[in-house]
Formats: structure tokens, sequence, C-alpha cells
């Protein structure tokens, strides 16, 4: 992977509030502005008009040479198709750096390239979640340093995100129940070794906790930076990027059109509810938030961290809201230990029966 400059995940979100600005304008005169407002909520990413920045390119066109297989599910009640990219423990070579520029921009420099021959047995299979308007290329810094610590890593592009289908997204009410599925295509083709884990970014984040929640295979997660609840969340997105004039939408808009998203979509924000989610876990939780976080406040993890089981972590970050997970250093070795103590020794793999 070659030196490059990348817009962040705020400059995206930037650009598609951008739109809530152009479409907004004519809103506000109509009778009904805030379900304008609302379809844009939980509009899938990849249907809007925006576009992904040079390194994102970059990054589809790395990624299928370093993937062992790449395959899409088909998800119901809800149809779309998730797809899904699986990464094999070896050695990649990775070198990565990141050096942070102004204007929300960052630079990058990795270069994983070969991989020698995977091991024998992986130490688990940890699936990796990115963040609203990211995609699973957006986790490959993660995918390939967490496969040269022994793992199997699988990458899944949400529903409305990057490869995937799906012409919404409900922050978790509907994304808990795809990745289930997704579980359960992976012990089919049996790509699942070992216990499985689930490492999420933003979005990514309280939507791993939420699928935790609801399945038992699940035995660690790690959380970077998520939201305990998703219409604070939203409502702190749009007023930290929405442009003027619209940055000052009233308070009382702002909660109708975020009502009337779900309602458009046919789900309740209580079934999109990390923070529930986080007190029915069945294993401690790692948490790791910036404590400039101006995205997403480091509050949102303290409330998840109070009500989550007992041996829970929650680790201080020095980053900001997109920066904390988009380098590794210092908290990837965090990460890695983290999942080794939940995931114990690794079997031994069974001898070959004797003629």
């Amino acid at each position: 992977m070659t030196p490059r400059t990348r817009s962040a995940q705020a400059g995206d979100v930037s650009r598609f509030l951008t739109r809530v600005l152009a479409t907004g304008a004519t809103l506000l005169t109509c009778a009904c502005p805030a379900a304008g407002v609302a379809d844009l909520i939980v509009q899938a990413p990849n249907q809007l008009e925006w576009s992904r920045s040079p390194s994102a390119v970059e990054l589809r066109q790395l990624a299928p040479k370093l993937y062992a297989t790449q395959f899409k599910v088909a998800v119901s009640p809800h149809p779309a198709e998730l797809a899904v990219a699986v990464l094999e423990p070896g050695n990649y070579h990775l070198q990565y750096d990141l050096k942070e520029g102004g204007n929300g921009d960052f630079r990058l420099s990795a270069t994983p390239l070969d991989a020698t021959p995977p091991v024998p047995v992986p130490k688990g299979t940890i699936v990796l979640l990115h963040g609203i308007l990211d995609g699973q290329e957006d986790m490959l810094h993660w995918g390939v340093y967490l496969a040269e610590r022994g793992y199997r890593t699988v990458s899944v592009d949400l529903r409305g995100h990057g490869a995937s289908t799906g012409a919404e997204i409900t922050y978790g009410a509907w994304e808990r129940s795809d990745l289930v599925q997704v579980l359960d295509e992976l012990a089919k083709r049996q790509l699942v070794s070992g216990k499985v884990g689930v490492l999420g970014i933003s979005y990514g984040g309280a939507i791993a906790i939420q699928w935790a929640a609801q399945d038992p295979r699940i035995e660690s997660v790690v959380a970077l930076a998520p939201f305990a609840d998703p219409k604070p969340a939203i409502a702190g997105v749009v007023r930290r990027f929405l442009p003027p004039p619209m940055q000052n939408l009233p308070p009382a808009f702002l909660q109708s059109a975020i009502e009337a998203a779900a309602a458009a979509r046919g789900f309740d924000w209580a079934e999109a509810n990390p923070l529930a989610a986080a007190a029915k876990l069945r294993h401690p939780l790692l948490l790791i938030h910036g404590i400039n976080d101006d995205v997403i406040p480091f509050s949102n993890s303290e409330r998840l961290q109070a009500v989550a089981p007992p041996g829970s972590q929650l680790l201080r970050g020095n980053g900001n809201h997109v920066t904390l997970a988009a380098r590794l250093d210092p908290i990837a070795e965090r990460v890695a230990v983290w999942f080794e103590r939940a995931f114990g020794p690794v079997a031994a793999p069974k001898a070959p029966a004797v003629p």
C-alpha cells in the first residue's frame, strides 16, 4: 500500500450533511421538512451522491490481493446481501504509520504485501465492523495487524455500505440480526476457527455490542468510540458537521426528524440500544475512547462501561474520533492482549487417526 492522503471520516460526514443542507434548504419551506431530513438519516450511504477519497480506491484495489476469500451473504427478514472478506493469519510484513494533517485529513503509510503461508491453527476468529460511511477496506490495517497476531479476521460491509445492498441503515436494529446470519454462513463454510470475537469502530462498535448481546457465540467484544444511544449521537453529529445556516436546527425539529427516520423504515429506536445491550453481555467488554472526542463524547463509553459485565474495561485514548481507530499505536497491543486473554490457549490440532 503506497503512502496516501485519505479524507477523514469527519470529512465524509461533512460531505453527507452538505447534501442535507442542499436538500434541507428546500425542505424547510415544505409542509413536512423533518421527513426529508429523516430520509437522509437512514438512507444507505452507498446510495448517496458523494465520492470516496482516492485512498479508498487504492484500498479496494489492494484488498482482493490479500483476502483468502470473498463472498456475499443474503440476509432476511429485511433483505440485503452483505459483502464478506476473510483474511487468514500469516506474516503480511505490515509497515504502518499515521500522521495527522490539517482540515481533518491524515496520511497513512503502509505496505502489506505478500503473506507467508497461513498458520495451521488460527488462534481465533475476529469479525471487524467499520464506522458509518466507511467499508470493509477501511478496516484493512486492523485485519492485517490481527492476522499477523495469528487470528483469522473477517471484514463485513454492513448493510447499505460498501459492496453490500440494503436501502437503509438502522444503527443496529436490523444489523445485529444480519450479523447472526453472517456468522451462520461462516460456520457453514467452515471459516470459524476457535472462539469468536468482534472489533467495531464507532457505528460498528455500537453494532458489535448489540450483536454480541444477541448471539451467544460471541465471546469477546472490543468497541472503539461507540455511541451509547443512537439518537443523541445522530444529533451530535448533525450539530458538529452541518454547515450554516442549518447547523443551528431547532432541537425539536431535529428530534422530530430522528423519530421520523425510524418510523419511516419500520423500526423502533428502542431496537437499536447499545446501552441496554451492554447490560446483557455474557463476557467483559473492552472500550477505548478518545477523551477529546467531539463527535461521540467520551461519556458514551462511560455509560456503557457502567452497565457492562464485571471485568469490563474503559481505556482513555488521546486521538480524536477519527484518528483513534485509524492509527494502530498505541492501542493495538492492548486490543491484541484483550483477545488473547479472552480466547485462552489455542487447542492443538488433532493427530491423524492411526490406520
